[in-house]
């Protein structure tokens, strides 16, 4: 199977490759693995390289929402917590 990427989306690739230290085709089908293959309960079991666990933590990171809600230091102290 071949896969053409458009300009945008390989060079997002080549940039994540880059990041954590793997060549853009490798990564390609990691991510493929990943999202088709590798059930839920086993990808725990497959984040056994450090780079595995840092291109989870990147992901995880990447896929949170900017909310526009901003805590000021008070707010997230220890006797504040519970109010």
């Amino acid at each position: 199977m071949t896969i053409n990427l458009d300009h945008d989306l390989e060079v997002a690739l080549v940039d994540a490759a880059r990041l954590v230290g793997t060549d853009p085709a490798k990564l390609a089908i990691d991510s493929l693995k990943q999202r088709f293959v590798v059930k839920p309960a086993d990808f725990t079991r497959s984040l056994r390289s450090k780079e595995d666990q840092e291109m989870w933590v990147r992901r995880l990171i990447d896929s949170a929402k900017d909310c526009g809600i901003v805590l000021t230091d008070e707010q997230l102290s220890r006797e504040h917590i519970y109010d």
